[in-house]
């Protein structure tokens, strides 16, 4: 295999060099991170302060029939709707029952007062002023009324709404909404009405919170929709059980007025308690409601009878009946008795028919135990409609009437109420029945009591009428006494275990910890991914690993950057750390001999400007300052320069060597350095590429290896033309000269490619312009740590960027 094979094979990720690139750029990651940490200071001190807080509220999950015994109405016959844990979330976080929290609450309006620098804050119930305003009048809604106090009786308001505003009826919650501009400011004393055509109100102060701070200094309020309010509660608060296995939610909500969020909670709870309470006592309050009517109509029939009874008693001077009469009475009053449950009976099996026929809800329908039903089966399908009729509340809140779920639960539901009316009827045909029965033995023991005198007759029918009313009216005052009791001792189902607080010390944003290292993760890693990213896009040549994921040719060394003004550092600044590395370079070249005392060494490059020429003159004065005698031949035809460092012409030279103008001997320049003599390019010539391919370049090049050990020849860029191809077969080594950040990654890997190509031998390459600060450790151990031996003199040697700082007052 060819020694110049190109290697693209991935190299393993070099830590070490991406470190030091990182160290050389230390002062971007100070001034990234100096940036960030500053940003996240000023954000820390001015963003919105965010609070976490949360309640918890039991709730008896309970699957059971509605007529559990843990509930209390069920001791007397009256039940509630079967509630799970999933309807009460959803109830709580219901638009009804946050509607209801907000207008107890009275959130129509919010204070504003603007911070010092930026941003505002709310001022919940610490207003120095309030709005009052007529709830009959429209309000211009969601609109800034700026407010500045003048004094402590005199303000100035200002507002301004841009098209498509809207003005909200606080009476009728209706919203009209304006395509035009408005705009409106006043100066007006305290309670001093203030009137457009979108609003009307007064603001009147509020001396508990009118402290001296608060003068000129900058607030506003607007009015605000019950609609849209509802809407974003509803969105902030998340409500969720504790545990899986329990029946206790925590209801939170994050918001930036801590108190405004405890007292929104609060109120919720509340509403939702008392509506639980409510919805447990609707029963007992219609049970009492229907009771109540019976009573009033048989109010008046058990005074009409006793007064006809008295009466009676007093115009016909008797009292009592006789013993035969008293037995008959005796049988008919148990009869009669018998006769008003089974009438009061069949009264509520056709109220409970006219209910259902007629209503969609049946939540608050009377129980049958309440009216002294003892009917299992009527229990059990009253149960079922409740259950599914409570379902279909539950999922109407999210689902579409139209919905499959929904057209199955109504199917459900009809099937239920048509099962219970047939249920109900055959109650009706029963009930009609056992009258009919007890009619006719009534009627029996009406043939015995017309054997009985007149006068005795007639005591009897009005006294017989009388116990019939008060033993009705009685058995009715002791339901309503249960009834009462029972609403009366009523529990809520439900109870806030925890009242609202704020969760933890501190508000939960701005997380300041967590911003600055945030901050800091940013501050470090944007220079950095910069850094990487320019590594892995760039097309230049930066290290030493970038020419060997290209090619296999072996890297000479490397050139630290020249920071002198002289281009002939070698000879004017011997002890710099440039110097130094065109002596290693030197000594790196001794093993390209193979034991031959003398070399011919090209040096060549991709394209111009990359530092051939300057590697060239300083390469030929080091082999000089070594004392090896040495010549430096400038075969770039192109463009010459190597005179103008030497102080020397370009009158002649290789040019008019070649063409016969001038003799060998003329042709050698001599310089100030000691053993170091120079040809120069001579003037352009018309046809450089023919004369260099010249027999007389050959000849040249055999005299010159005679007289000279070391001859260096500067050529023009490889990747322009092929002078350096034409003389390459005339050299012991070819040095390819790559600048970093410089050469091309492309055009380096095509030339290179030719080289190889055209079986070139003896090839290296040069890394010049290499910063001694970053690059020196991709380029091989040791060139980058050596230098500080050699110094040049404390005068002309730059400080460092720290020592100036401090030593800056010394």
């Amino acid at each position: 295999m060819n020694k110049y094979q190109e290697s693209f094979q991935e190299e393993s990720f070099d830590y070490i060099a991406l470190f030091f690139r990182f160290l050389q750029k230390w002062y971007l990651f100070a001034i990234s991170a100096f940036i960030a940490l500053s940003i996240a200071f000023i954000y820390n001190k001015l963003a919105k302060r965010i609070y976490n807080v949360e309640a918890t509220v039991l709730i008896n999950d309970d699957k059971s029939s509605p007529f559990a015994g843990n509930d209390l109405m069920a001791g007397f016959g009256l039940f509630s709707a079967q509630k799970t844990l999933d309807n009460e979330i959803i109830i709580l976080k219901s638009y009804t029952l946050i509607k209801t929290a907000i207008e107890e609450l009275d959130l129509r309006v919010s204070y504003f007062i603007n911070k010092r620098i930026i941003g505002s804050n709310e001022l919940y119930k610490r207003s120095p002023f309030r709005v009052v305003f007529d709830e009959n009048i429209p309000q211009l809604a969601y609109v800034k009324f700026h407010l500045e106090m003048l004094s402590e009786t005199q303000f100035h308001l200002e507002v301004e709404a841009d098209a498509d505003f809207f003005v909200n009826n606080y009476k009728t919650e209706e919203t009209e909404i304006f395509e035009d501009d408005f705009s409106f400011e006043t100066t007006a004393n305290f309670g001093e009405q203030i009137t457009s055509k979108y609003f009307s109100f007064k603001i009147e102060p509020v001396e508990e919170f009118m402290i001296p701070e608060y003068q000129k200094r900058k607030f506003y309020f607007r009015f605000n929709t019950i609609h849209y309010l509802t809407l974003g509660y509803q969105y902030d608060l998340k409500i969720k059980p504790v545990t899986k296995e329990a029946t206790i939610v925590g209801i939170s909500m994050e918001a930036p007025t801590l108190k405004k969020a405890i007292d929104v909670i609060n109120k919720l709870n509340e509403v939702y308690i008392s509506r639980n309470l409510d919805n447990k006592n609707k029963i007992a309050v219609s049970t009492i409601q229907f009771i109540d009517d019976q009573l009033g109509n048989i109010r008046d029939s058990l005074n009409f009878t006793e007064k006809r009874l008295q009466d009676f008693r007093t115009t016909k001077r008797i009292m009592d009946l006789s013993f035969q009469a008293q037995q008959i009475f005796s049988k008919m009053q148990q009869l009669e008795s018998e006769r008003a449950v089974i009438l009061m009976s069949n009264k509520y099996a056709n109220y409970l028919k006219d209910y259902i026929e007629n209503n969609d809800a049946v939540n608050d329908i009377l129980a049958p135990s309440s009216m002294g039903m003892k009917d299992e089966l009527l229990e059990k399908l009253l149960a079922d409609l409740t259950r599914l009729n409570s379902e279909k509340i539950s999922l109407s809140v999210n689902s579409n009437s139209k919905s499959p779920v929904m057209k199955a639960l109504d199917l459900q539901i009809a099937n239920a109420k048509k099962v219970l009316l047939e249920n109900i009827r055959n109650i009706v045909k029963t009930s009609d029945i056992s009258l009919q029965d007890i009619d006719e033995r009534m009627n029996e023991l009406s043939n015995s009591i017309n054997e009985l005198p007149k006068t005795e007759r007639e005591l009897f029918k009005i006294q017989r009428q009388f116990k019939l009313n008060d033993a009705i009216y009685t058995y009715l005052l002791q339901k309503r006494s249960e009834a009462q009791i029972a609403k009366t001792s009523n529990l809520p189902d439900n109870e806030v275990v925890d009242a609202a607080r704020m969760i933890g010390s501190k508000p939960i944003s701005p997380k300041k910890t967590l911003n600055y290292l945030i901050a800091l993760f940013l501050g470090f890693g944007i220079p950095a991914g910069s850094i990487i990213l320019h590594s892995m896009l760039s097309d230049r040549i930066l290290d030493k690993k970038d020419i060997e994921k290209i090619t296999s040719v072996p890297v000479l060394g490397h050139i630290l950057r020249n920071d002198k003004k002289s281009n002939t550092v070698i000879a004017d600044h011997p002890k710099a750390p440039i110097s130094e590395s065109f002596r290693s370079v030197r000594t790196n070249l001794q093993f390209y001999s193979k034991g031959n005392d003398k070399q011919v060494i090209l040096l060549t490059s991709s394209l111009g400007s990359e530092g051939k020429t300057f590697n060239s003159m300083n390469l030929a004065s080091a082999f000089a300052l070594f004392g090896k005698k040495t010549l430096l031949v400038g075969f770039d035809l192109r463009k010459p320069r190597i005179f103008d460092d030497f102080g020397l012409h370009n009158n002649y030279g290789v040019s008019t060597y070649l063409i016969g103008k001038t003799t060998f001997e003329d042709a050698i320049q001599h310089t100030k350095i000691e053993n170091l003599d120079i040809i120069t390019s001579g003037p352009i010539p018309p046809n450089p590429v023919e004369l260099i391919a010249s027999k007389e370049t050959e000849n040249m090049i055999a005299m010159l290896k005679e007289k000279y050990d070391y001859i260096i020849i500067d050529t023009s860029p490889i990747g322009l033309v092929t002078d350096a191809y034409l003389l390459m077969k005339y050299t012991d080594v070819n040095i390819y000269v790559v600048r970093q950040n410089q050469t091309h990654k492309k055009v380096f890997s095509s030339i290179i490619a030719d080289v190889k190509r055209n079986k070139v031998e003896n090839v290296c390459i040069l890394i010049n312009d290499v910063k001694a600060s970053s690059g020196s450790y991709g380029y091989g151990y040791g060139y980058g740590y050596g230098y500080g031996y050699y110094e040049d003199d404390h005068s002309s040697r730059k400080k460092s960027f720290l020592k100036r700082v401090f030593n800056r007052k010394k």
